[in-house]
């Protein structure tokens, strides 16, 4: 018996209750599949029209990048898969170079995506939500998220954001002075690569943002300007300044936040968390033990696998998934195929 996955399955299975005014499109660069409509971001981009869907399949090669100016759901397969077994079948991960959602891409949504690059430059109402954002560049100023000014109602939630960099200027998820709105930044883990970071900035905020920031972990300096929300995280290491606003409820291993407000200070981050398990399982809540537990607002805990949306592993889509499929050898002539599809949310 053999075994495999292939993503556009599950895309298919979801095509069969999709609706009529919008088309899906499978981007798929590995070799020998007929079923594929695209082998590359860009080729795709140009292809679809506002509101269509685009699935990309699990692969050893890059799809390259693209500047979107069309309204676009992009969904790939997740990622860590190679750690979290059992959740996909195929272990590859879709990877994408840079991607910027410019001027027409409003209403935009990415997710199940590795990515080396992020930049939100005139649009707004984008959604970035369980990929790896992960930067590998060398160059100066490399950053895995940026968002520029004067964009409104961006929500980046149940990602790991990573920077692999330690020098100054080298940041995780930054976003320059500018009237921005209602930026939502909640349940991901921002990390810079140190154990010790004291170089970038895991957030780095202008002083004129409008912006919320709940249940995540972070890894690295934060330095915020005008901010409405800043609860329920767990600062691993790094320092904290803020121009204005009041965290609450947050957890610290050293003296960032304080005691006042609900939050707690010089916390021994071996306390907290499993800190075992794959690279996302190692940031789950001590069980039964850990300090961050209820200690967030109205009682929830605190960090990314708690509140209203919490980090899922491998940020696996919100999709049905094959996470198993079994067939016979080729040139059996019976065909017992078996398949198991998981409902995912």
């Amino acid at each position: 018996m053999r075994r495999f996955s292939v993503f556009s399955l599950a895309a298919a299975l979801l095509f069969l209750s999709s609706e009529a005014s919008a088309k899906i499109w499978i981007v798929d660069n590995n070799p020998g599949n007929k079923a594929r409509d695209f082998t590359t971001l860009s080729a795709a981009h140009i292809g679809a029209a506002d509101g269509d869907t685009l699935y990309f399949a699990g692969s050893t090669t890059n799809y390259g990048g693209a500047t979107l100016n069309k309204t676009l759901t992009i969904i790939g397969p997740g990622f860590f898969l190679n750690e979290n077994l059992g959740l996909q079948a195929y272990q590859q991960t879709a990877k994408i170079d840079g991607v910027t959602f410019g001027a027409g891409s409003d209403s935009s949504i990415i997710m199940g995506m590795e990515i080396v690059e992020v930049l939100i430059n005139n649009a707004s109402y984008i959604t970035i939500k369980r990929n790896l954002i992960q930067s590998t560049r060398t160059y100066l100023l490399s950053i895995p998220c940026c968002i520029l000014q004067s964009i409104s109602n961006i929500v980046i939630e149940q990602n790991y954001i990573f920077n692999t960099h330690t020098s100054t200027g080298y940041n995780c998820i930054q976003i320059p002075n500018g009237v921005n709105t209602n930026i939502v930044i909640m349940n991901n883990f921002i990390g810079i690569n140190s154990t010790s970071p004291t170089g970038g900035f895991a957030i780095k905020s202008g002083t004129e943002t409008d912006v919320h920031i709940v249940n995540n972990v972070i890894r690295g300096k934060v330095e915020l300007g005008n901010i409405a929300t800043f609860n329920n995280n767990i600062l691993r290491d790094g320092s904290f300044t803020i121009v204005s606003g009041t965290p609450s409820n947050n957890i610290g291993n050293s003296t960032q936040f304080g005691t006042g407000n609900g939050n707690q200070e010089s916390v021994d981050m071996n306390t907290v968390f499993e800190l075992t398990g794959s690279t996302d399982a190692q940031w789950k809540l001590k069980a039964g033990t850990s300090p961050a537990l209820g200690a967030g607002l109205s009682g929830v805990d605190c960090g990314m696998y708690a509140g209203t949306s919490a980090f899922v592993m491998s940020g696996i889509p919100p999709l049905p998934a094959i996470y198993e499929f079994i067939a016979p050898p080729s040139g059996t002539t019976t065909l017992p195929v078996q398949a198991k599809v998981r409902s995912n949310n």
